[in-house]
């Protein structure tokens, strides 16, 4: 199977999967609702609609559908499922051979399985083609809805009841998509409460560029935050050599077994921790994301704070690299420091 050039091929190639799911409930729609093709359709609700409506099952129920339509959509479906097969044998052949496939990097980092990263999909679609803010009003029978709703996605997706109903788990605030800002709810223009299932998903702008390959800080963080290439070495720290020697080999033994390693660095201004911080990580292979902790902890207020923690911690994922609490010390003493240094793993 031929692999992948690149992060963007295979980007491309999912959402083309993706098209084909959103055309194919596109025909679902048409041959389900009376009057599809009016060029007011989402504007108002007509009589013939109210009457197929009283025709459908609803919750529970049992909807008839043709034979002749029934064996379309199984073909169309299983075409879907031959085209997601072949482009997870590519995605295999591609990761084999140390190409960076960023929808795969997401998944591994916080634990998505398909249907997750389908919703991610559906969300990148319309900040990549504007074709999508017709298609999901149409689809949605509303021309103010042209983001995705929590009830197209289930609808598209999940055809019974039952697992529609277990599917909402997904959008829930301690659900992985929503935990780590993945994804947003949105609630309409002109409603204040709306339902989970009529909020609006919108893809984390940070995450949108994440997947098409940019590497920019959020830029949520960017004016107390900075990514630092390590290039101090252990010989440029003025340190005890037996002390040198002890902190090298943690290092070394950390990074080969894949540990995370908790460090409190502490000293006046200017005794070398960030440079002995930058040693560690270039021993590891990784970068170094430098926090301010002043301007994190004392300029802003605690509620930004602590939405502004969950983004560094992801941030920090995003670019494999270490985090760096700058004058951490001088903020928290000794054991709030280590409180707070284990809520942010």
């Amino acid at each position: 199977m031929k692999p992948y050039a690149n992060n963007l091929e295979h980007l491309l190639d999912e959402l083309s999967r993706i098209d084909l799911m959103v055309q194919s409930y596109l025909e679902k729609v048409l041959e389900s609702f009376p009057g599809a093709g009016d060029e007011f359709r989402g504007l108002y609700v007509s009589e013939a609609e109210i009457e197929q409506i009283q025709k459908n099952p609803g919750i529970g129920g049992q909807q008839v559908v043709a034979d002749a339509r029934i064996e379309r959509h199984k073909v169309i479906e299983a075409i879907i499922e031959a085209i997601r097969e072949e482009i997870n044998a590519r995605k295999i052949e591609s990761l084999r051979k140390g190409t960076e496939l960023r929808l795969h990097i997401l998944s591994e980092l916080f634990g998505l399985d398909p249907f997750e990263m389908d919703i991610l999909l559906i969300g990148l679609a319309p900040e990549l083609d504007l074709k999508y803010e017709k298609l999901y009003p149409y689809l949605q029978n509303d021309v103010n809805k042209k983001r995705p709703t929590v009830d197209l996605v289930l609808s598209m997706f999940i055809p019974a009841i039952e697992e529609k109903i277990k599917a909402r788990e997904y959008f829930l605030p301690d659900a992985s998509l929503r935990k780590n800002h993945l994804i947003h709810l949105l609630e309409g223009e002109t409603n204040s409460s709306l339902s989970l299932i009529s909020s609006f998903i919108k893809i984390d702008d940070r995450i949108v560029n994440f997947l098409l390959g940019y590497d920019d800080l959020d830029t949520r963080i960017g004016n107390f935050s900075a990514l630092i290439k390590s290039k101090r070495s252990f010989e440029d720290l003025i340190l005890p050599a037996d002390f040198k020697s002890k902190l090298m080999n943690m290092a070394i033994w950390y990074s080969s077994n894949k540990l995370p390693l908790k460090l409190v660095f502490c000293g006046p201004l200017g005794s070398g921790k960030k440079s002995a911080a930058e040693a560690v990580c270039r021993v590891a292979g990784i970068n170094l994301l430098v926090v301010n902790s002043r301007v994190l902890f004392e300029v802003q207020s605690l509620e930004t704070s602590l939405e502004n923690i969950d983004l560094i911690r992801r941030e920090a994922l995003l670019q494999n690299s270490a985090l760096y609490l700058q004058a951490f010390d001088v903020v928290f003493d000794g054991k709030e420091a280590m409180n707070f240094a284990e809520a942010l793993n």
